[in-house]
């Protein structure tokens, strides 16, 4: 079978009293016309990497937030917990052609590294001494 024609998703099937069904994207007549057929390996492949990237959205996402919710010296390990999800929002928006979302990852980003440059890596001002007197 030909890759072109076998990636269409268009291929000849039996199908009795069903009539002739037009596929748009051969500009042929196909007997039973079957839309996003791939080769089985690249689906499987596809489908584990995607199903990985949102699993890991999910529980570093939710995870992040929960963190963010409690007392302050936990609250610094949600921004480096969301800042490890961005990878999985990356792969995911470019993947399924998600632009919207995929500019507003590149937001999410920016304020997790801004938690992280606040909670970890900001200097600390020192308090004034109070052996000074004016």
């Amino acid at each position: 079978m030909h890759e072109k024609y076998f990636l269409t998703g268009c291929y000849p099937k039996k199908v009795f009293n069903h009539g002739l069904n037009w596929c748009g994207n051969t500009g042929f007549f196909r007997i039973g016309c079957h839309n996003h057929v791939l080769p089985s390996t690249k689906i499987q492949s596809v489908m584990t990497v995607d199903t990985v990237s949102q699993v890991c959205i999910a529980l570093l996402g939710g995870t992040a937030i929960w963190f963010l919710s409690r007392r302050e010296q936990w609250k610094r390990w949600g921004h480096i917990i969301g800042l490890c999800s961005q990878p999985f929002w990356f792969y995911t928006t470019l993947h399924h052609r998600q632009w919207g979302l995929f500019v507003l990852s590149l937001w999410y980003t920016f304020s997790w590294s801004q938690g992280i440059w606040n909670y970890w890596l900001k200097p600390r001002a020192e308090p004034p001494s109070r052996d000074m007197h004016i």
